[in-house]
């Protein structure tokens, strides 16, 4: 898998040269990956569900139309929005109607975050995430709290990166033993989807993600469709069901949007 980030780094870097000659290995290395994706769920819904996208909009992509235009078409009930800045927050302040719940904390720097809400938001605010910004919130789903929290952490570009988001993800476990509520983490992890550090995460906090029903993701980069990995996450508790997980269309950004649809086990 080192080789395939490698090849992944040095291309989006344009090191065409040292990235092509990582190509061949990058393949080779890649293939267990996707023969041992799990097999899709068919689960019974019975209760309400709620539908949550997570979309890094990559701060410097200047196509807001496009993405506005598939929130007016998918709807989602709760969007997660990663490196929001000041013109993302004027650009999609012509969703307030659609969207007229929010927590907004837009900065200079690409780790600014949203949440924009069909529904109301109780308990809402942002916080630190060792070095970048979160936002947590609840919602009530069939009468229900559940707590929903968006995050972007640091990407594993140097040794020292890498730390701070291993120390993000402990952070974020220690947060979950504090919650009673069924709870919903989404947004940029900068990690892949069959990284060992990410599967034990996953085991230690009783989570699992919302991939691992569709069989097969990816949603970064989407300059390299054909070898792109899956760092966009929907990472659930036990209480859900997943009925749907899908990944959007192309709207200018290197990250494709992802968005998992959910309900309470033994709701109706």
């Amino acid at each position: 898998f080192l080789r395939s980030a490698l090849f992944l780094i040095n291309a989006g870097r344009r090191r065409w040269w040292l990235a092509w000659t990582l190509l061949p290995v990058s393949i080779i290395s890649g293939v267990p990956v996707y023969e041992n994706f799990a097999a899709p769920e068919n689960p019974v819904v019975a209760g309400q569900q709620l539908s949550v996208m997570s979309v890094n909009v990559q701060a410097e992509n200047g196509d807001i139309a496009s993405l506005v235009g598939m929130l007016r078409e998918q709807l989602p009930d709760l969007v997660v929005v990663v490196e929001y800045n000041a013109t993302w927050q004027t650009g999609l302040a012509q969703l307030n109607e659609l969207y007229p719940h929010r927590i907004e904390a837009p900065q200079h720097s690409r780790f600014g975050i949203a949440l924009l809400s069909r529904i109301p938001l109780k308990e809402s605010k942002t916080f630190d995430l060792v070095t970048t910004t979160a936002v947590t919130a609840e919602v009530e789903l069939d009468g229900q709290s559940v707590s929903i929290l968006g995050v972007h952490l640091r990407s594993p570009v140097s040794a020292q990166l890498a730390h701070e988001r291993n120390q993000q993800l402990d952070e974020l476990g220690g947060l979950l033993a504090d919650r009673s509520d069924p709870t919903i983490i989404v947004g940029d992890f900068n990690i892949t989807a069959y990284s060992p550090i990410f599967s034990r995460w996953l085991a230690d906090n009783r989570l699992r993600s919302a991939f691992q029903t569709s069989g097969f993701g990816i949603s970064w980069p989407t300059y390299l469709p054909l070898l792109g990995i899956l760092i966009d996450h929907c990472v659930l508790s036990d209480e859900f069901i997943i009925s749907n997980y899908s990944r959007g269309p192309h709207f200018g950004s290197d990250h494709y949007p992802v968005t998992c649809t959910i309900s309470l086990r033994g709701a109706s």
